[in-house]
């Protein structure tokens, strides 16, 4: 994806916001290292120290130095905080052996209507805390990947339910008793806390892609936002031999990459090789950005055509149907071997039909009546032709959340 695709998405995904009157937003890109804001409330966020201009996820990032650079978000959002709301940005940060302060709205370093989000580097984690007082205090955590460079943060908030996702994924979540007002002097900064003279440093490293909305955004919408840096898109597939498949990664700042193993790739230092099937293979990426060193892997399976048996239908044995772009959707691996697909359902532990379809390249996306199926083992049942004659493939496998 190009540039201007991947900033028509950005847009797209805020979109629904704009189209209802009570719906705001700030949406702070740091192209050009400035703050304007391309949400709906046109307030410039004040970008104060002198934080140089660097490769971001999209476009350009903030890079901090850890001494004075920080941004001010205007007084005007803090109205975004009054009800439901949501905070997102992508960070990425440099060598650290003291508790980060990337974002907080506060007005001191008290206990008293305050909102921070931390790196804790000693547990390469995500903290945030949000309280009213000491008897009403929200804490929610989650470790980050240790082979990822860029991470993004989700910060949710609907009617009771406060929700803290990593990279697309739900991590943590708390169901509070009350809801936490904010102080009416509190300040929005990012590497700013009133706690930096106490118990935080400012951050060292990477800001982009900053947005505040007064509305919560849904799973599937967390999911949806996230642009999968430094990641391979291409989920595991099948191909016949001698045929080929371009590999797909998401946005990349590295300053090289090495696929391995290299044999059947057209070029093993470039983002996107294209594979040409001799073997089944899984391939990992580097990602290469200055000190940091990211890694991913893609399965190909390579079948040949004329060894196939028309039993050899393939299935996953299992899938994790959680918005995270990776093994979300359970479907037929080979479909090529099927003349024509009957049926293929999958039924829950007590025989209840959960899925069906005719269609041979569609999967179930672990879902139920609308409602997300919970984790464990499902039965899938497909009836299908090949070579004219009729098969029954029966197997059992889990759904991981």
């Amino acid at each position: 994806m190009n540039f201007m695709i991947k900033r028509l998405i950005l847009l797209l995904i805020l979109l629904p916001s704009m189209m209802y009157g009570q719906e705001e937003s700030v949406m702070y890109t740091f192209d050009d290292c400035d703050g304007t804001d391309i949400g709906t409330l046109n307030a410039t966020a004040d970008v104060q120290g002198n934080p140089d201009c660097g490769c971001g996820v999209i476009g350009d990032a903030l890079v901090m130095d850890g001494n004075n650079d920080r941004v001010n978000v205007p007084d005007t959002a803090r109205m975004l905080f009054e009800d439901d709301y949501t905070v997102s940005f992508y960070f990425q940060s440099s060598n650290v052996s003291n508790t980060t302060d990337i974002f907080s709205f506060r007005t001191s370093c008290d206990v008293d209507s305050t909102l921070s989000i931390k790196y804790i580097p000693v547990s390469n984690s995500i903290r945030v805390e949000i309280a009213e007082n000491f008897n009403n205090i929200i804490d929610l955590a989650s470790p980050l990947r240790d082979n990822a460079c860029w991470h993004h943060v989700t910060l949710t908030k609907f009617n009771l339910i406060y929700s803290l996702y990593i990279d697309g994924v739900l991590q943590d979540e708390v169901l509070a008793g009350r809801r936490v007002p904010f102080g009416r002097n509190a300040k929005i900064w990012i590497g700013n806390s009133p706690c930096l003279a106490f118990t935080e440093d400012r951050i060292i490293g990477k800001v982009d892609e900053l947005e505040i909305r007064n509305t919560a955004l849904s799973l599937n919408e967390v999911a949806a936002s996230y642009v999968m840096p430094d990641r391979v898109i291409t989920r595991d597939t099948t191909i016949f031999f001698g045929n080929t498949i371009q590999i797909e990664t998401g946005p990349t700042c590295a300053s090289s990459i090495q696929w391995n193993p290299d044999g059947d790739l057209d070029d093993a230092t470039i983002a996107d090789p294209t594979v040409t099937g001799t073997r089944s293979e899984t391939y990992v990426v580097a990602f290469n950005d200055n000190n940091c060193v990211a890694t991913d892997s893609v399965r190909v399976n390579v079948v040949d055509p004329n060894a196939l048996q028309c039993e050899d239908l393939l299935l996953p044995k299992a899938f994790s149907p959680n918005q995270d772009n990776l093994n979300d959707i359970y479907r037929i691996s080979n479909v090529f071997i099927i003349q024509d697909l009957i049926s293929f359902e999958v039924f829950n532990r007590w025989g209840e039909r959960v899925f069906i379809t005719v269609n041979k390249d569609t999967g179930w996306d672990g879902s139920y009546n609308g409602q997300e199926v919970n984790p464990g083992m499902y039965i899938y049942k497909v009836k299908y032709t090949c070579e004219n004659q009729e098969f029954v493939k029966l197997d059992n496998f889990t759904v991981l959340r």
